[in-house]
């Protein structure tokens, strides 16, 4: 754990900063982001746990992802838990498959693709079984999560070296206290 508190709380609220960012560009780039064949969802939020997920090591973060994840259904969702279920189960798959190769640029990138696409399609699961999204599936891979991938991969590429810069002093003050 760490002992250190002032990393303690600051993960928190640079997750919080990147729900919040999501929040605002939504609504400022909502037009931008739908038309009739395609819809584009901004998920900064669930890049950065992702990207948590894959660098910050000896912490065990499932607890914060928790309580987080909450505080985004809260934000986002009809139902309270319909984010932070997936978030959790892809949270814990990337950390899995994060550990099992070595980190580049192109692994994490790829680790960000496959969290994005199974993300999106828990998502889409619990909508069907909860009457919410009566879409089949293909298509909604198809003007969904491809779409979504896509853009937000580039938005990976803009928040991809502060947040590791971020992450990189977090485990320097973990592996000092440790």
């Amino acid at each position: 754990m760490w002992k250190n508190k002032l990393s303690l709380v600051t993960l928190p609220f640079v997750l919080l900063f990147f729900l919040m960012l999501e929040g605002v560009l939504a609504v400022y780039y909502i037009g931008g982001l739908i038309s009739p064949t395609f819809q584009m969802a901004i998920q900064l939020f669930s890049t950065a746990v992702f990207i948590i997920a894959c660098y910050v090591k000896n912490v065990h973060l499932v607890p914060m992802i928790l309580i987080m994840g909450i505080i985004y259904d809260m934000y986002y969702s009809p139902v309270l838990s319909f984010y932070t279920i997936p978030l959790i189960i892809v949270f814990l798959f990337v950390r899995y498959l994060s550990q099992k190769v070595k980190l580049t640029f192109l692994t994490i990138i790829g680790l960000l693709s496959i969290g994005n696409i199974l993300y999106n399609c828990i998502v889409y699961i619990e909508a069907v079984v909860l009457g919410l999204n009566h879409t089949e599936f293909l298509t909604y891979l198809q003007q969904k999560v491809m779409p979504t991938l896509f853009f937000n991969l580039v938005l990976f590429f803009v928040m991809y070296i502060p947040l590791v810069k971020y992450i990189n002093w977090l485990n320097g003050l973990v592996n000092q206290k440790n």
